[in-house]
């Protein structure tokens, strides 16, 4: 499953599954790290991509959402995992 998602770390969780007669099961799902996140979303800025306004008091952007996925799944491709500037691995 995670072999298709750059950078991600696969782990196992237990929990109780769904349905009339529940039992325990066992899944894969992703390490989630956002530590690398401000970086990323400074990058997609200097792009250009996305309109930096104000809601309120808040700081917001507007964007599209294929191309911030786009780009943030070739970020993530260069910048995490093996190979990576940032390989967590070693």
């Amino acid at each position: 499953m995670t072999a298709d998602v750059p950078g991600a770390c696969g782990h196992r969780i237990v929990g109780p599954a769904a349905g009339r007669n529940a039992q325990w099961t066992t899944w894969l799902d992703v390490d989630a790290d956002e530590s690398d996140f401000e970086r990323l979303g400074a990058e997609f800025d200097a792009t250009a991509a996305a309109i930096v306004g104000r809601v309120g008091d808040a700081t917001a952007r507007l964007m599209r959402q294929p191309a911030v996925v786009d780009f943030a799944t070739a970020w993530m491709a260069v910048n995490r995992g093996p190979g990576g500037s940032e390989d967590r691995n070693t």
